[in-house]
């Protein structure tokens, strides 16, 4: 196994707002965008054993399952406040990539994987 550098994910941009217009909600910038967030990050647990996305002081792993064949454990990290040290604060298992791609928050970072 090695580590590898992720790539960085796509912005998401435009007005939450425009998913309100049934006219152009599928082609607004912001659902575009959103799309193809989401698709990278699909791609990338898809591709690799471990992923891990960053923000100041939270850290999120996504891992292969221990309880759903095919799916994956998402884990939260918070900094503790008095040592600074990352600990565990939570998990979800999902049974897809989009799942997955649903618990990154968009102030997260690709950081980086294992292979």
């Amino acid at each position: 196994m090695h580590k590898i550098k992720l790539d960085p994910l796509p912005v998401v941009t435009g007005d939450p707002d425009e998913l309100l217009d049934l006219d152009i909600c599928d082609t607004c910038e912001f659902a575009t965008t959103q799309a193809a967030r989401i698709a990278a990050i699909c791609e990338q647990v898809k591709r690799y054993t471990v992923t891990r996305y960053i923000a100041p002081g939270r850290q999120i792993i996504v891992a292969p399952s221990t309880r759903t064949p095919g799916g994956w454990q998402v884990t939260f990290y918070h900094a503790d406040r008095q040592t600074g040290e990352l600990v565990p604060i939570g998990h979800a298992d999902r049974d897809t990539a989009a799942g997955v791609a649903d618990e990154i928050p968009y102030n997260y970072i690709a950081a980086d994987a294992v292979a």
